[in-house]
């Protein structure tokens, strides 16, 4: 009896987690997605170029647009694969303890 509550509790913990997950993944792909198509200007940066200690800039112009943008898609797809590997983990872990919960009544 008290085993059985144990797994119970276990099983709801573990599901709650996996769907916690799920959904933190598809919020952070979602807003990766609303960003890259719908609000273009919402990822806009505003940071100035990097100077010297004489106060010069250390990169030109068009060599900083280039390591800005590159730094840009590395982040976008390393949000990526974040939030798919969210989704992957998260919803196989809530399915499976789910349905074993409803298995068991």
């Amino acid at each position: 009896m008290k085993d059985n509550i144990i797994r119970r509790i276990y099983l709801y913990l573990v599901t709650f987690v996996g769907i916690i997950i799920f959904v933190i993944g598809t919020i952070q792909l979602l807003n990766l997605g609303l960003k890259a198509w719908v609000f273009k200007q919402a990822d806009f940066d505003y940071y100035s170029m990097p100077l010297t200690p004489e106060g010069k800039p250390s990169l030109d112009e068009e060599a900083y647009k280039k390591q800005s943008q590159q730094n840009r898609t590395a982040q976008k797809q390393r949000e990526a694969s974040n939030a798919i590997a969210m989704i992957v983990v998260g919803y196989p872990l809530y399915a499976y303890h789910w349905r074993t919960l409803r298995r068991e009544k």
